[in-house]
């Protein structure tokens, strides 16, 4: 039998990568849990650093900065997905680092993200990988009308065009800069829906309650807690994931996965017991999450 993995107690140093409201949200409930929060942003005016006991200012990548970081906290995260996967890699050497670089990296690009998915066996919008401006004219017209996304780096409606045609296709790519793009089929889709999932390396598993996701113009505008699907939605998002296996929620009532975020949850919403900043930092110590 494997020894039960050893939680941090209160009043060690935690890091976190990216200082934003997100990681604002994370260092008030770690220190509410009685830790001692370090946060790398480059923005002198991060708000997640105004609030930590103290804010290195330097680029994600500054091996000084990492360095400082990895020797003294004793385990770091990451607030979005898109911090550099290799600075997470290089603090591996040095401290426990959660998520990983690699989930980190598959998150960050939107055809390795939907190619995992399909090895893993679960399902995503019929799309093509686009890496040059000749695929334009061979893309499938069972594909249009599609969303036409950057690869990298597109969130909150940034690198995002809806193309009716493959001359708008073209046009398209050409206005995001000729970089590898995904382009994705339009789905007549009846909900979005996410649901936080928090695991502590123990295999404790807490799961919120599903919320609706409603956008306007590629940026979310509205979310729903808890979601307005049927109960059966519900159960089929709920049971799978507590298996960990996600793969056996994909029914005629869960069609597609869109993308996950390895990282601080940007829902909405409240457990029973705890806020989804609470849950985060429990996992990350590895304490009891219920």
């Amino acid at each position: 039998m494997s020894k039960p993995t050893p939680g941090i107690a209160p009043g060690a140093w935690l890091g976190m990568l990216g200082g934003g409201q997100l990681g604002r949200m994370w260092v008030h409930a770690a220190q509410s849990l009685g830790y001692r929060c370090l946060v790398l942003d480059p923005d002198p005016q991060s708000p997640a650093g105004r609030v930590a006991e103290e804010h290195l200012q330097a680029d994600y990548l500054d091996p000084k900065a990492l360095h400082s970081l990895g020797e003294r906290c004793v385990a770091v995260s990451t607030e979005f997905e898109n911090v550099p996967a290799q600075a997470l890699a290089q603090l591996a050497h040095m401290t426990r680092v959660t998520p990983n670089a690699e989930a980190v990296s598959i998150a960050q690009d939107r055809a390795r993200e939907k190619a995992h998915f399909q090895a893993c066996g679960v399902p995503v919008a019929p799309h093509q990988l686009i890496e040059r401006i000749e695929t334009c004219a061979q893309v499938s017209t069972s594909l249009l009308p599609g969303i036409l996304k950057t690869a990298r780096f597109g969130y909150d409606g940034k690198g995002q065009q809806r193309v009716k045609t493959r001359e708008e296709l073209l046009a398209a790519f050409n206005l995001l800069g000729g970089v590898p793009c995904v382009l994705e089929q339009m789905l007549p889709l009846q909900y979005e829906v996410s649901v936080i999932v928090a695991r502590n390396p123990q295999g404790e598993i807490a799961l919120f309650d599903p919320v609706e996701n409603r956008h306007r113009h590629h940026i979310l505008d509205l979310t729903l807690a808890p979601a307005r699907i049927p109960e059966a939605m519900e159960i089929r998002l709920r049971i799978p994931l507590r298996d960990s296996a996600i793969n056996d929620a994909a029914t005629h009532l869960v069609r597609v996965v869109k993308h996950i975020k390895p990282r601080h949850p940007d829902g909405a919403g409240r457990g029973r017991h705890v806020t989804r900043q609470d849950a985060h930092g429990r996992a990350f110590t590895r304490s009891v999450l219920s």
